[in-house]
């Protein structure tokens, strides 16, 4: 510490007291060791005859310890293999310094020197804060063995590489597209069809730089789309009721380059055709351009047909059971329907075992067989077709059927033996002249 009187004062009238604070006196001169302002107070205490004197302050200053500011020399070299430094005059007393102050290698370094106590020292220039310096080392320029060269190539759907790779000496040769991030010439690489600047540079090793960037094109061509599997008509299509494909779908020659597809002269879309009702059906297909390929224009024209469906008319042939009664008629259903249309149903009677002017006999009307009381009690067996006319959906279809009809005799009427039965008028036929004429044929 330092005092901060260079001598003290002189009582004959007591004893001097000492204070920094104003409240706390000693006899000591006070000892500071901080740079600074301060103020020294001072009074004589008087003895057993005297009193104590006035109070008397002193301002003193402490200055900063002043310090000679470094001075750095030979700060540039260029790569030669050795080891290099910057030549420093400094005060490694008061002052350190922190950072690179020496390498082998290219690069840009600094180091910075600080004063030991900041607070109480500064540079010769009055500041105190850490004085920073740079030097460099310069790395070698690279070279060029073979030059990057641009590539031509035609569109393929999949990245391709966009440079033939040159050779360096010194480092290694990287690709940008932007000039900025910049890859090796596996990575420079593009899919869609244009031109494409290419920059390029040496990227330096350790002990040279890097080089001026340098520009080149190269280009992706348009490519030609193609069909590689042809579209096929379905074959064998039936009328369903239900939109059915019409062809299994065919695939192009680039990724994503999808078929596309008209019915019948339609817009072209990607959906795959589909038809319901029954006819032919023309389909064209194409690959449509887009930026990156030419398309196909119509490839190929295909015909599919949906055929019509089997008719569903069926006969239902059940044996039928009559009993011979003056006022009986028989309505048999000789056929059933599936729910679908079938086109307007014939129904023609071709022949009564047992019977053989069967038409006089038997009535028809369209799927209802009138079986009339005239017949005989017997088994007779109905011979007959069903002929369905079809429709736009629906083919044309014949039935060969046939009934068995069991025709039963009346019952025999009993009367009670011992009782006279009397024939009721109402029962008894008028005669007439046409009565007679008959019963004497």
């Amino acid at each position: 510490g330092q005092s901060l009187l260079s001598s003290g004062a002189v009582s004959s009238t007591g004893t001097v007291l000492y204070s920094i604070d104003g409240e706390n006196y000693s006899e000591s001169i006070p000892v500071v060791t901080d740079a600074g302002d301060y103020t020294v107070y001072c009074y004589s205490a008087g003895d057993i005859n005297h009193l104590d004197t006035p109070v008397v302050s002193i301002p003193v200053s402490v200055a900063r310890l002043t310090v000679a500011m470094p001075a750095v020399t030979d700060t540039e070299f260029i790569y030669d293999g050795q080891f290099h430094s910057p030549a420093i005059e400094a005060d490694n007393v008061n002052s350190f310094g922190q950072g690179v102050f020496g390498s082998i290698y290219p690069g840009e370094f600094t180091f910075t020197y600080l004063l030991v106590d900041d607070d109480n020292m500064c540079w010769s220039d009055g500041t105190n804060e850490p004085l920073s310096f740079g030097w460099r080392i310069i790395a070698l320029d690279p070279e060029f063995a073979a030059y990057p060269a641009p590539v031509e190539t035609v569109y393929t759907g999949y990245p391709q590489q966009l440079v033939a790779d040159g050779e360096a000496i010194g480092g290694t040769i990287v690709y940008s597209l932007d000039g900025e991030n910049f890859v090796p010439a596996s990575e420079m690489t593009a899919t869609e069809a244009g031109m494409y600047p290419v920059y390029y540079k040496i990227k330096g090793d350790l002990i040279h730089k890097d080089s001026d960037i340098g520009m080149i094109y190269s280009q992706i061509l348009p490519g030609q789309a193609a069909v590689t599997s042809y579209p096929a008509a379905v074959e064998g299509l039936i009328f369903t009721g239900e939109p059915q494909a019409l062809v299994v779908p065919g695939e192009a020659n680039y990724p994503g380059a999808g078929i596309l597809y008209s019915v019948n002269g339609s817009d072209f879309t990607a959906d795959i055709p589909s038809g319901t009702g029954v006819g032919s059906y023309i389909i064209q297909y194409m690959v449509p351009e887009a930026a990156s390929y030419q398309g196909t224009g119509i490839v190929e024209t295909l015909v599919v047909s949906i055929g019509r469906a089997p008719n569903p008319v069926h006969a239902v042939a059940e044996d039928v059971h009559l009993t011979k009664l003056a006022e009986e008629v028989k309505v048999i259903d000789v056929t059933e329907f599936t729910g679908l249309p079938a086109g307007e149903t014939v129904f023609t009677l071709t022949g009564v075992d047992g019977i053989e002017d069967y038409k006089d006999l038997i009535a028809m009307d369209k799927n209802l067989i009138a079986m009339s009381n005239l017949l005989s009690p017997g088994e007779y067996v109905l011979h007959f077709s069903i002929y369905a006319a079809g429709t736009v959906e629906y083919e044309e279809k014949l039935v060969e059927t046939a009934i068995k009809v069991t025709v039963e005799a009346p019952p025999i009427l009993a009367f009670p033996s011992d009782a006279a039965y009397e024939v009721p008028e109402s029962a008894v036929p008028p005669v007439t002249e046409e009565t007679v004429t008959d019963a004497e044929e």
